[in-house]
């Protein structure tokens, strides 16, 4: 579209001085200082070039109105969700509050990304969320039930000692989470945080 307009303005331009050119040849002698047969030149040029700039114009027109070839885009592959095992899995527990149901289960396979994961979390709300219940998936049994001590705790002396004895391990096996709300997203690894890398490097400074 550029190249059609910036080709019509010259086709104006060019028009428009060939009719000062005819209109007014003595006043172009006289400004240019140039002869008769100079002024035919001029004007021969001109029309010359109105006529070529009129071939280009219409050259350019009929590119703009074909069809144009489509642009070749990257294939992004629909993502494949991978399929689970039933006997991966293992219940381990349930803990009940007023407001929300936890569900604890043990994944015993070798596949633990997060898209695996994310498939066996939601796999196990469909199945097993008759109301609205958050999963929590582990991969190691001692880990869930040091875990669940850890809710019984009341002291912060106590709280404290769990953090130094048990954090890093029962981080290192929660898988993760999906929370009841229906829309989402499975939380992987949510242990893994500034306290675990702390405590992992043997620092609990500030905490």
């Amino acid at each position: 579209m550029l190249v059609l307009g910036i080709l019509f303005l010259l086709i104006c331009l060019v028009q428009f001085t060939l009719i000062v050119t005819y209109r007014q040849p003595q006043k172009l002698i006289a400004h240019k200082l140039l002869k008769k047969s100079s002024v035919e030149k001029t004007k021969t040029g001109l029309m010359g070039i109105m006529i070529l700039l009129y071939i280009i114009f219409f050259i350019q027109l009929d590119q703009y109105h074909q069809p144009q070839p489509l642009e070749d885009k990257p294939y992004v592959k629909t993502t494949v969700y991978p399929t689970v095992s039933p006997n991966s899995v293992e219940e381990l527990g349930a803990r009940k509050t007023a407001s929300i149901i936890n569900l604890y289960f043990l994944y015993k396979g070798s596949d633990k990304t997060e898209i695996t994961m994310a498939t066996v979390a939601h796999g196990l709300r469909d199945k097993y969320c008759v109301s609205p219940c958050i999963i929590n998936i582990y991969d190691d049994k001692t880990a869930f039930e040091k875990d669940i001590q850890r809710v019984t705790i009341t002291s912060n002396v106590v709280m404290e000692n769990w953090n130094r004895q048990n954090y890093v391990f029962v981080a290192d096996h929660y898988l993760g989470y999906l929370d009841a709300v229906q829309d989402a997203q499975f939380v992987y690894y949510p242990f893994h945080d500034g306290y675990y890398k702390r405590v992992k490097s043997g620092s609990t400074a500030g905490y």
